[in-house]
């Protein structure tokens, strides 16, 4: 996997993961470093984390780009703060 400096994933950009077992889930990047495994996602349906690199995105199933408009820097951290703290 490629070190996280050079993936170049935006805080707040929408990504999604989905495959043959599981259905398609957007997740909002919420960090902008990371460690040589990818970078912090909360995925917005269910706020549990991952993690995401650059090098795993648009391959046959598993993680893709989202066209969708990216959150804000306070949207991200509501969602880390409710990846934290489930209702």
């Amino acid at each position: 996997m490629v070190p996280i400096e050079q993936s170049g994933l935006r805080l707040g950009q929408v990504v999604s993961y989905g495959d043959m077992a599981n259905s398609r889930q957007k997740a909002v990047v919420v960090e902008t470093e990371g460690s040589t495994y990818g970078q912090k996602v909360v995925f917005v349906e269910d706020y549990h984390i991952s993690q995401v690199s650059k090098t795993h995105l648009d391959g046959l199933g598993g993680w893709q780009y989202e066209d969708n408009p990216d959150f804000s820097a306070e949207e991200c951290a509501f969602l880390v703060q409710r990846s934290r703290d489930p209702l």
